[in-house]
């Protein structure tokens, strides 16, 4: 019985330890468990950057973070607009897929640019 029962929790443990790893690179790859539907769905990610660095990030006008960073989201198309007090604001039409980085990477040009002559 003594055998059996240390058989028994060894063969526990290592189912254990199998469904955490699973879990741990499912959730690596951009899988996310949706209570609701007791479904588990695929996300994308959006990765972020500008120059200058710091302007705010708005997907479907909904501010999400600043760049440069990324963010999880649900597949499908968004409409990403990276703007800076300042500068002229950057928009793009961005398809994102499960398992998938969307880069979203803008060069900020000043609204009122310096004028500064080049040479002396």
């Amino acid at each position: 019985m003594r055998k059996f029962s240390s058989i028994f929790m060894s063969f526990v443990t290592v189912c254990a330890i199998l469904a955490a790893a699973v879990a741990v690179i499912a959730y690596g790859r951009g899988y996310r468990l949706d209570l609701k539907k007791s479904t588990l769905r695929p996300t994308g990610l959006i990765s972020t950057a500008s120059d200058p660095i710091g302007a705010q990030v708005f997907v479907d006008n909904i501010l999400k973070t600043a760049t440069n960073n990324s963010f999880g989201i649900d597949p499908g198309f968004y409409t990403v607009r990276i703007s800076k007090e300042g500068y002229i604001p950057w928009e793009k039409q961005i398809r994102v897929q499960g398992e998938v980085v969307s880069q979203a990477s803008a060069f900020l040009f000043p609204t009122n640019p310096s004028l500064s002559p080049i040479t002396t």
